[in-house]
Formats: structure tokens, C-alpha cells, sequence
């Protein structure tokens, strides 16, 4: 039991860490952040609302995670939202313009790293699923 617990906080605290860091980035150049997605054919018009959703979305999974009464559902939505950017990694692949909204350190990456690393981190909050799943079960014999 004690290797799932320490797994379930390496997990969380890896996710933690990229989804604030990425959240307060967006936070402090929310207008180029916002500007860069009205760039995005497929986002356009809506780049406000998506602006402010993927904002939002960031931290409040970072929130889920930090409690362990609620990491299980943040790592759902953990699983949701790198599964949504490895989504849109892929459209961008595949669209003749590349707007980069990317942040700091993700600047360097390009989109086929960006798409590795989306679908790293998707797998890594999907182990975090299992972690807790085994956990509970566990826990109920």
C-alpha cells in the first residue's frame, strides 16, 4: 500500500507542478496567450472563451489533485485535458499555420514534442487513475 500511496503523490505532484506552472503562465500574458489562439483556424472566434476555459481548467485540476479526497476526479480531468492538447497538437501537425501559444520552457518544443509530451502526460494521469482505482480496492478488502 505504501508504494501506491508514494506513486499517487509522484504523480500528482508532477501534474501539480506542469498545471499550475502552465495556468499562472497563461495568467501573466493572458492577452498574448488569448491573441495566439484567435490565430488558430480552428479556434478563431472563440479564443476568449477558450482562453479562459483552458486557464480555468488548469488550476482548478491542479486544486483536484493537491487533496486526496478529490485527486481520482483530477486525475480524470488530468487524463481529459493532455488528451484534448495531444488533440489539437495533431491538428496542428496536420494545419499549414502553427500559432505557438506555448509558455516558457515549452517554446523550445516543437509540435511532434509537444504531441510526445501530451501524450506522455495523458498516459502518466491515466497511471494515476490506476494508482488510486488500486488504492480504493485495496482499501475495501
Amino acid at each position: 500500500m505504501r508504494k501506491i500511496n508514494v506513486g499517487i503523490d509522484i504523480v500528482s505532484s508532477l501534474l501539480i507542478t506542469l498545471f499550475i506552472y502552465a495556468g499562472l503562465s497563461k495568467l501573466t500574458g493572458i492577452n498574448q496567450f488569448s491573441n495566439t489562439l484567435s490565430q488558430s483556424q480552428l479556434i478563431g472566434n472563440y479564443a476568449y472563451f477558450f482562453t479562459w476555459c483552458i486557464l480555468v481548467s488548469e488550476l482548478f485540476v491542479a486544486l483536484l489533485l493537491i487533496f486526496p479526497r478529490s485527486r481520482l476526479s483530477g486525475f480524470y480531468l488530468a487524463t481529459l485535458l493532455m488528451i484534448a492538447f495531444a488533440f489539437y497538437s495533431v491538428y496542428l501537425l496536420l494545419s499549414p499555420s502553427r500559432p505557438c501559444n506555448c509558455i516558457g520552457v515549452f517554446r523550445i518544443l516543437s509540435w511532434k514534442q509537444h504531441l510526445i509530451f501530451n501524450i506522455c502526460f495523458a498516459l502518466l494521469s491515466a497511471g494515476g487513475i490506476a494508482l488510486c482505482i488500486r488504492k480504493r480496492n485495496l482499501n475495501a478488502v
